[in-house]
């Protein structure tokens, strides 16, 4: 009895009746005379004998795969020697390699004895060799089925090739070349479960007996590995769209946790991957979508829409990674759910849909408590939380920067702005100022911001400045760190080696210079340093690290160019520079270089560039302490607007020295 046609979905019609007229035959690479893929062959023979009359190939006389039982004297196994593993294994049924679509399968049926007699018909229901295909698509119609007469064979007439010639296996001497041919008309589908075996026909005096061998199977690749429709054979029911595409979410939304929350005016990242499994059946994307819906707490739907990808690529080429943002305008109804779904396809139409996932919108609020510490948290990388007031201090090494991130304590609190305020104490010099820099928005109840790297032996007080959107105004504790100084850094400096520092002032605007350009360069090539200076400061340093100090060797002459920011004017162009020849322990001072705009001051280890100030004349080297006020007066008689703040200056820094020996001894 015959069953009525099946209806195969997307994938076309079922061709009718039962062992339709076609031989394995060979399409783009099979031939039904000649050679099959290097092959010769004869046709089938008119004695029973069969006898093969040309030698095999010698590309197969060491080719030897599994032969699979069909009946007690006939195997079927693989004839391409790239494909072994299509006929199964010993004790298994189903095949661990997927063919594409444009893949030929031709299998040899292997007999003890003959199969084929004189007269016998390569084709037809009495043909003695025939392969029987049925196939299931992805989505679960039957496209083939023994059920319903529609049996798979070739689009030719003829069922088999052989006996082979040139046969040299004593067991199995009579071969039968079989074929599941590609590209015959649309016969094939990525993702189509296959069902094969071989048919025999046995000819007694005239009384035929049909056997039918063992089925095997395989999947044809290109399609996602799992399907949602009962019937497939790749089955996986409401897990098939995770097993198929990973989705991640950023924030964190879990996929089907209706109960999560976004923060107000939070924009959604959703990020889909082809899986591990996809690659195993080189299944791609070929189109995604997500459909979004925004509902107000009272159930009024106020936005939804569908949100297609942009893909660049197809097929096998296409894009393994697919990435979406749900804007942030789907988050500023505070209370109101946000609910969306994701398509996606293959390459080839199979489609998946995920679960609804969705997230309920937080509102921005207000500082709760009206307490930093209770309101916010901040973190620092690396840590200088030491606890304001302990007297404790974080050390950090030059030229570290400090990573903040400021948090919400409440997911209904969004944050509205923040800065972070610091002051740079550098005792060396006697410079300080304070920057206040603004953090920037990572998501609205998190902010991050930086201290930058800061030079060897630097003091640091920051605090956290922040608003919510009522400009409710909470400002932190206090936090301090240390920038490890370089006596710590080197201690016992070597007699053959030495330390100095060099400082950049403006005298026209009376501040100190950041961003000048300062280069170090030992006479004979052996020492370039490079760098620029944060308010005023530079010293030798390592190269690719501007802030990390270095001792140099001493009783050597040094080039020292400093050439400052284009807002101190003329000086950009040419620079200004000296040559100093520096002792291990450096305790001169004295007024090295003067020119009608700036004046170089050598002050024990400070190399001074005093900018934009009134000539002074070079004097010779005065000793330590006071000899600085007579050494200096002798060149500065005559400018006396340079050498009052230069002295006061001095004076600064040898008091805030003493202080930080003190401190240092604490």
């Amino acid at each position: 009895m015959h069953l009525p046609t099946v209806s195969h979905g997307r994938r076309g019609s079922a061709p009718a009746g039962f062992l339709v007229a076609v031989a394995i035959a060979v399409v783009g690479g099979l031939a039904l005379s000649g050679t099959v893929a290097g092959l010769p062959m004869t046709a089938p023979s008119d004695g029973a004998s069969g006898a093969p009359t040309a030698p095999a190939p010698a590309a197969n006389a060491t080719f030897n795969p599994y032969c699979a039982y069909v009946s007690g004297t006939v195997c079927v196994s693989a004839y391409n020697p790239t494909e072994p593993d299509i006929v199964p294994g010993p004790g298994q049924s189903s095949a661990s390699v997927e063919p594409t679509v444009t893949q030929s399968i031709p299998l040899l049926v292997k007999s003890m004895h003959p199969i084929n007699w004189t007269g016998s018909s390569p084709y037809g229901v009495d043909s003695p060799v025939a392969i029987n295909v049925s196939g299931t698509l992805w989505n679960g119609d039957q496209y083939y089925s023994a059920y319903s007469g529609t049996t798979w064979h070739s689009a030719t007439q003829q069922y088999y090739i052989g006996p082979l010639a040139g046969v040299t296996n004593k067991t199995y001497p009579w071969w039968y070349l079989v074929n599941i041919t590609s590209g015959s008309g649309g016969d094939f589908y990525p993702g189509m479960a296959m069902t094969w075996w071989i048919a025999l026909t046995y000819n007694n005096s005239g009384v035929f007996s049909h056997v039918l061998g063992p089925t095997y199977t395989y999947t044809y690749a290109g399609a996602w590995p799992y399907s949602p429709d009962p019937g497939a054979r790749q089955y996986a029911g409401a897990s098939a769209f995770a097993a198929d595409v990973e989705v991640r979410t950023d924030p964190a939304v879990l996929t089907r946790n209706d109960s999560a929350s976004l923060d107000w005016n939070d924009s959604e990242n959703l990020e889909l991957f082809t899986t591990t499994g996809d690659a195993s059946t080189g299944a791609t994307f070929g189109a995604a979508y997500v459909s979004v819906t925004e509902s107000l707490a009272t159930g009024v739907v106020v936005q939804s829409e569908k949100l297609q990808w942009v893909f660049n690529g197809s097929g096998t080429s296409g894009p393994l990674h697919l990435n979406f943002t749900v804007p942030a305008s789907y988050a500023l109804d505070p209370g109101a759910t946000v609910r969306f779904q994701l398509t996606a396809s293959d390459y080839y139409g199979d489609t998946v849909v995920s679960a609804v996932a969705g997230y309920t919108v937080g509102g921005n609020g207000t500082f709760v408590s009206g307490t930093f510490g209770n309101d916010l948290d901040l973190y620092a990388s690396p840590s200088v939380a030491a606890n304001p007031g302990t007297g404790n201090v974080s050390v950090v090494g030059p030229g570290t920067p400090i990573d903040l991130t400021l948090a919400s304590t409440s997911p209904g609190t969004a944050i509205n702005a923040a800065e972070v305020v610091y002051t740079v104490d550098l005792p060396a010099i006697g410079a300080v100022s304070t920057t206040t820099a603004a953090f920037a928005r990572f998501n609205s109840t998190t902010f991050l911001g930086e201290i930058p790297g800061l030079p060897s032996g630097a003091f640091v007080n920051f605090s956290i400045y922040a608003w919510d959107f009522a400009s409710t105004l909470e400002i932190s504790p206090t936090w301090n760190y240390s920038v490890t100084s370089p006596q710590t850094l080197f201690g016992n400096v070597p007699e053959n080696q030495t330390f100095f520092y060099v400082a950049v002032y403006d005298a026209g605007r009376s501040s100190w210079v950041s961003g000048a350009r300062v280069s170090i360069e030992a006479v004979g090539g052996y020492l370039h340093s490079i760098g620029t200076t944060y308010d005023g400061m530079a010293y030798p340093n390592a190269s690719g690290a501007s802030y990390v100090p270095i001792v140099v060797p001493a009783g050597a002459t040094y080039l020292v160019n400093v050439t400052p920011p284009a807002t101190l004017g003329v000086l950009l162009a040419r620079g200004v520079e000296v040559r100093i020849a520096v002792p291990h322990a450096t305790v001169l001072h004295q007024v090295l270089a003067s020119a009608s705009d700036y004046a170089i001051i050598e002050n024990g280890d400070i190399l001074l560039f005093y900018l934009n100030s009134t000539a002074v004349a070079p004097v010779a080297a005065g000793g330590a302490g006071a000899s600085l006020v007579v050494g200096t007066l002798v060149g500065l008689v005559a400018a006396g607007v340079l050498f009052v703040p230069l002295y006061l200056w001095w004076r600064r820094i040898i008091a805030r020295r003493e202080a930080e020996v003190k401190r240092v001894t604490l």
